[in-house]
């Protein structure tokens, strides 16, 4: 997929993770989260990747991206018998390491602006926090991506019953989660169409009304559609020690 390019956020202080470090930098089975985010979009067959990091600490995040990490974070996570793809690709890509913003929107559009010269056709949205995702799922993304349906995000069903309360506590109403869907990363979406959407957030900063949580709501903000394909459990994100200890066990049941 050399028309396909990804920038991956990471951030995130990991403060309910309670490690002390960032978020993508705290260990999956020995290796940073980033090193598994970052190996699952090479394997996908993305070839350009940028992060986004915290500028005082950009060179604990290069090192987490560096070959042998990926192939190792690679082998871990998708061992060649579970993946149609080489492992070997998983250090194929181009990868860069660059300061991110202050808000999650203003690091997205940093590695928008560093993807400026490759000019990708479709670009992938992808969180650390996601670390394994599966290549297939990022490859479906990016191939469901054309002039028609140029923003594709997953999504999952909702298996809770669902309340919509008021400022009190109170219900105010029960939501059909028939209708509902947890919306995870990647998202994918044509440069063209992603750029724009940056752009129109970024001088809307100050309108209280756009409270777009991720990059398929400033989209949404500007009246585009956005098509939601089934996303895999698998990409669930890692925010607690629960859910770290719930992907440790993931990574073991592949042993």
């Amino acid at each position: 997929m050399s028309s396909c390019a990804a920038v991956v956020t990471a951030a995130g202080s990991g403060t309910r993770l309670g490690a002390g470090i960032p978020k993508a930098l705290v260990p999956l089975a020995g290796r940073p989260m980033l090193s598994y985010a970052v190996a699952g979009m090479a394997l996908a067959g993305v070839t350009t990747i940028v992060v986004t990091a915290p500028g005082d600490s950009l060179w604990e995040f290069e090192a987490a991206v560096r070959p042998e990490e990926l192939a190792a974070a690679a082998a871990t996570a998708w061992p060649r018998t579970h993946i149609a793809w080489p492992r070997t690709t998983a250090t194929a890509a181009d990868v860069q390491v660059v300061a991110g913003g202050a808000s999650r929107q203003a690091s997205v559009s940093a590695g928008i602006a560093a993807l400026a010269e490759v000019q990708p056709r479709v670009i992938l949205v992808h969180d650390a926090a996601r670390p394994l995702t599966p290549p297939e799922l990022i490859t479906r993304l990016a191939k469901s991506v054309t002039e028609r349906t140029p923003a594709v995000i997953p999504g999952v069903p909702v298996a809770d019953t669902l309340k919509r309360v008021d400022a009190s506590g109170r219900v105010a109403e029960t939501v059909d989660r028939s209708v509902v869907r947890a919306i995870q990363t990647p998202q994918a979406f044509t440069a063209e169409l992603l750029s724009r959407a940056h752009a129109f957030g970024a001088a809307r900063t100050h309108d209280e009304t756009l409270a777009a949580t991720d990059d398929a709501g400033l989209v949404e903000a500007m009246g585009k559609p956005v098509l939601v394909i089934k996303g895999k459990c698998t990409a669930a994100k890692i925010t607690t020690a629960a859910d770290l200890r719930l992907a440790e066990a993931q990574l073991a049941a592949l042993r």
